[in-house]
C-alpha cells in the first residue's frame, strides 16, 4: 500500500489533469476484445489522431498524436464494466521517447481509462464531468480515496473498489462530460 501511495504522489507531481489509477480497473474475466477499434481514427476539427493495432500476442497498442504534434504509445486493455466498455491505457514503456506530459505520468504507472463505442465509422470516447465528479468527493458522496493536484485526480484503490464506483456511475448522466470526443474512420 505505502509502495501505490508513494507512486500515486509521484503522478500527482509529475502531470495534472483527468484521472488515473494506480490499480487497473480491470481483473482477467474483465478483458474483452473489440477488433472494431482497429485502424487509423482522426477527430475531423483538430489534429487529433489515434491509431490502434493489435499485435502477434493479441494485446491492442496505440499511437497518439496530439495537437502538439506529440506522438505518445499506448498497451490498451479493453474492458467491459457493467453495461459499458472502456480502455484502461498504460505506456508503451518500450518507447521511452515520448516527450508527451501525459505519457511521462502514466511512465511512473497511473492507468487512465476511459468508457467508448465504436458504431460504424465513429468512435466516440465519454469522459467523467470533473467538476461534477470534484464535487461528489468534497462532498464525500464517492467512496474514493485520492490525492488531487490542479484538475487531476489520482486514485489509490483496489480494483474491486474502483469497479463498484464505476459501475454505480454508468447510468449517471450528470457524472459525464456532455461533449464526448468522436472520431472518425481515416480510410
Amino acid at each position: 500500500m505505502l509502495k501505490n501511495i508513494l507512486l500515486a504522489t509521484v503522478c500527482v507531481f509529475i502531470f495534472s489533469g483527468c484521472y488515473y489509477t494506480i490499480e487497473p480497473i480491470y481483473t482477467a474475466k474483465d478483458i474483452i476484445s473489440d477488433d472494431a477499434i482497429l485502424g487509423k481514427w482522426g477527430d475531423p476539427k483538430t489534429k487529433v489522431r489515434w491509431t490502434f493495432t493489435k499485435d502477434e500476442k493479441n494485446k491492442y497498442n496505440a499511437q497518439y498524436l496530439g495537437n502538439d504534434g506529440i506522438e505518445s504509445a499506448f498497451e490498451i486493455t479493453l474492458v467491459k464494466l457493467g453495461k459499458f466498455k472502456y480502455l484502461d491505457m498504460f505506456v508503451d514503456n518500450k518507447k521511452p521517447e515520448n516527450k508527451n506530459g501525459e505519457y511521462k505520468a502514466l511512465l511512473l504507472g497511473c492507468h487512465f481509462y476511459i468508457r467508448y463505442t465504436v458504431d460504424n465509422d465513429r468512435f466516440t470516447f465519454v469522459n467523467y464531468a470533473l467538476g461534477w465528479i470534484e464535487k461528489k468527493l468534497k462532498d464525500k458522496e464517492l467512496d474514493l480515496h485520492y490525492f488531487k493536484r490542479d484538475a487531476g485526480y489520482y486514485f489509490s484503490d483496489s480494483t474491486e473498489s474502483l469497479q463498484k464506483v464505476i459501475i454505480s456511475l454508468e447510468d449517471t448522466k450528470e457524472a459525464f462530460a456532455k461533449d464526448p470526443q468522436v472520431l472518425e474512420k481515416i480510410k
